[in-house]
C-alpha cells in the first residue's frame, strides 16, 4: 500500500507500505546517498531503504515481473513430491528447493547492473553533492562528499574548499578517478 498526495502535479507517493517518508528518500537520492546510507539516516533496516528507493524512483529492474515469478513458481512446484504439494495445499512449511538459487542469484545479478548503471549515470553527469559548512573558517566553508559503489566496492571521498565551484571540480575528477583505477583494475582481473 502506497499513500499519494494530490498537492503537486505529479501525483508521486509521499510514503510507502513501511510508513518510510518518500520526500526524504528522493531527496536523499538526489543528493547522492547509497541505500545503507539512507537506512542509517532514517533509521530503518537496509531491506526497507532499498524498497523506499524502488517505490520512490519507480526503478523496478532487476525485480522479476509477474511473469517470471509465476515461471519460477512452477519451476519450483514441478520438483515436489506428492508429500510436499500435499503439505503445501495444507499451508504447512517445507524445505527450500534448489531450484531457488539460480533465480536468486539472476535477481541478485540484475540489481548489481541497475546499480551499476545508476552509478555510471551519475559519473557521467558529474552529479556532486556539495554541503555549506558555515560554521567553519572561508577556507574550509564548502565541502564535498561523496559515496560511491563500483563492482561492489564502497568507496568514500570528502573535502572542503573555500568556493562551491572548486568542491564540485574536485568531485567530478574524484568520481572521475575511481571509476577509471576500477576499470583499470577489472581488466587486469582485480
Amino acid at each position: 500500500m502506497v499513500t499519494t498526495t494530490h498537492d503537486d502535479d505529479d501525483y508521486q507517493p509521499t510514503h510507502d507500505v513501511y510508513g518510510t517518508d518518500l520526500r526524504r528518500v528522493r531527496a536523499m537520492i538526489a543528493a547522492g546517498f547509497s541505500d545503507s546510507l539512507i537506512a542509517e539516516a532514517l533509521s530503518i533496516t537496509v531491506h526497507a531503504a532499498r524498497y523506499a528507493i524502488i517505490v520512490a524512483t519507480d526503478d523496478r529492474e532487476g525485480a522479476p515481473d509477474l511473469d517470471e515469478l509465476a515461471a519460477i513458481c512452477r519451476e519450483i512446484q514441478a520438483g515436489w513430491t506428492p508429500a510436499q504439494a500435499a503439505a503445501a495445499r495444507h499451508g504447512e512449511p517445507r524445505m527450500s528447493s534448489l531450484v531457488v538459487r539460480p533465480h536468486a542469484a539472476i535477481t541478485c545479478q540484475r540489481r548489481e547492473d541497475s546499480l551499476s548503471r545508476r552509478q555510471q549515470e551519475r559519473i557521467a553527469a558529474g552529479e556532486v553533492p556539495v554541503f555549506e559548512r558555515p560554521s567553519l573558517p572561508p577556507s574550509m566553508r564548502w565541502q564535498a562528499r561523496l559515496d560511491i559503489q563500483i563492482y561492489g566496492k564502497r568507496r568514500y571521498g570528502q573535502k572542503s574548499f573555500p568556493t562551491r565551484e572548486e568542491a564540485e571540480a574536485w568531485g567530478r575528477a574524484w568520481m572521475r578517478r575511481q571509476w577509471d583505477e576500477a576499470h583499470a583494475g577489472a581488466c587486469v582481473g582485480r
